[in-house]
């Protein structure tokens, strides 16, 4: 959820998430700290009340970033021809496989990979500020899309 409230904060709308236990979708957008809220008052994201639960595939969801956030392999050769968004911002340690790596860079995506600084995982403030802020110039009222 961090990437997102940055990107949110520059202006970016949050319209999707996936969790483990239920996928969430709202071309209104999200907010960040909202989904945070309930999900610490609930222990899920389960019935949020500013989105629709779907069992759609949201790695295939219109929008400009993709941020797959929580999983190895998340995208792969599998569903990356499908992957829509301009720009995919890894916020986990290999969320994309090579091979799906490959078929993003075939079509023209962006892939921005986590940084690892001395073995710790560090997507976080420097790279989410950075992005934000050059990204939002580029695309004003963006839609991302949050893999957690």
């Amino acid at each position: 959820m961090h990437a997102s409230r940055y990107l949110h904060r520059q202006g970016a709308r949050l319209i999707g998430v996936m969790e483990k236990d239920v996928s969430l979708f709202s071309l209104r957008g999200m907010h960040p700290k909202e989904l945070e809220d309930y999900k610490l008052e609930h222990g899920t994201l389960k019935g949020f009340p500013m989105a629709d639960e779907t069992t759609d595939d949201l790695f295939a969801a219109d929008c400009d970033i993709l941020i797959p956030a929580a999983g190895e392999k998340q995208i792969t050769k599998r569903n990356a021809g499908q992957v829509k968004a301009k720009i995919i911002l890894e916020g986990a340690n290999g969320p994309t496989t090579p091979e799906a790596d490959k078929i993003l860079i075939a079509n023209n995506r962006l892939v921005i990979p986590v940084i690892s600084l001395h073995g710790l995982l560090s997507y976080g403030l420097s790279l989410s500020v950075v992005a934000s802020s050059l990204l939002t110039s580029c695309w004003p009222g963006m839609n991302v899309y949050l893999c957690n």
